[in-house]
């Protein structure tokens, strides 16, 4: 029973109040990776084997970026996009997560995230950062 008449809503905590939530989305522009592998590959697989080398750049990006942005938030959750066909589209997201971020570690996460676009930009990924927003904990 809530003493003083107090909304027990209002009492209620979620364990979020000192977390703000962040959605990171990280887009490709295939042309850019697949021209960078191509130069590598010749025959007559190469167009095969331009794919699984681009699917394995892909996955290998995706792995390092997801990683270092989960290492500066407590907690985080992975929503990956499968790529188009790279003719579809110029740039096609690969990845797209939202990471709880403690209020203190604000300024450390968006500090990964800017040094992981400076570090893939001339590899073709694009880095879409958003927040602080209130976290949803229905998401968590």
């Amino acid at each position: 029973m809530i003493e003083d008449g107090g909304n027990a809503f209002e009492q209620l905590s979620t364990g979020l109040e000192d977390n703000e939530e962040w959605q990171v989305e990280i887009y490709a522009d295939l042309k850019q990776i697949m021209d960078s592998i191509s130069t590598t590959i010749r025959g007559t697989k190469a167009e095969r084997l331009l794919q699984v080398e681009l699917d394995s750049k892909l996955d290998d990006y995706k792995e390092k970026s997801f990683g270092w942005m989960v290492k500066q938030a407590q907690k985080a959750q992975l929503n990956e996009v499968l790529c188009r066909e790279p003719d579809q589209k110029r740039q096609d997201m690969i990845l797209s997560s939202t990471y709880l971020v403690s209020k203190d570690a604000r300024e450390d996460f968006t500090t990964v995230v800017k040094f992981l676009e400076k570090e893939y930009e001339n590899k073709g990924l694009v880095f879409e950062c958003t927040g602080p927003r209130v976290p949803n904990d229905s998401v968590w």
